[in-house]
């Protein structure tokens, strides 16, 4: 019989947790998508100040509901992430929302920022 090795109370409890992010880039914006399962919407913090996004958010532990585990992966507590970003974004169009666990961070790149194809005339 195979043997689980459950990690302890501590090691747990010191665990960084870090939401899982992708970035992605249209010609228009930058969009970010989060997991964050369990964030209430306020829990969760966004602000955009000198090209950085920062998040911040609070996931309350499921202690209640469970009184023994039997193995604990599932990341739980205060999280903070920050990313710069080096393109101009325009800081007025910022969306964010947050649907079914996911957030999604939209920022807008201002005109100086997006590519423009130049068309070229035959004389």
């Amino acid at each position: 019989m195979s043997q689980l090795t459950v990690p302890t109370r501590e090691a747990v409890a010191a665990a960084a947790y870090q939401p899982l992010v992708d970035i992605l880039e249209t010609p228009d914006a930058v969009i970010l998508r989060a997991d964050l399962p369990g964030v209430k919407h306020n829990g969760l913090d966004v602000t955009f100040e000198d090209g950085s996004l920062r998040i911040v958010g609070k996931v309350a532990p499921r202690t209640a509901e469970v009184k023994s585990f039997v193995n604990r992966e599932y990341g739980v507590g205060d999280f903070r992430r920050s990313f710069y970003f080096d393109i101009p974004i325009k800081v007025e169009a910022i969306s964010a929302e947050l649907k079914s666990g996911e957030l999604t961070v939209t920022l807008p790149k201002t005109d100086a920022a997006k590519t423009r194809k130049v068309p070229v005339y035959v004389a």
